[in-house]
């Protein structure tokens, strides 16, 4: 009789151990999660900024193309 408790009590610990386990993992998963979309949204926030950077750089560019246009019109 002996015998079967102390196998009751080993396996008890180890159900306590699993559920232990499995707690932390399903809050390291939670933690993942979490940080994957951080990542998601800073990455969606870059695309904007490269968005609005490459706007930025064709409206110099026409820019650039008036004024030599109009300094093109000068004879030195």
């Amino acid at each position: 009789m002996q015998r079967i408790n102390d196998a009751v009590t080993i396996i008890n610990d180890m159900n306590m151990q699993i559920a232990t386990a499995a707690t932390q993992q399903s809050q390291v998963s939670e933690d993942v999660n979490i940080n994957v979309q951080r990542i998601a949204t800073s990455s969606g926030n870059m695309l904007d900024k490269v968005d609005q950077a490459e706007r930025a750089c064709q409206a110099l560019a026409q820019q650039c193309q008036q004024l030599d246009n109009l300094v093109s019109n000068f004879k030195v």
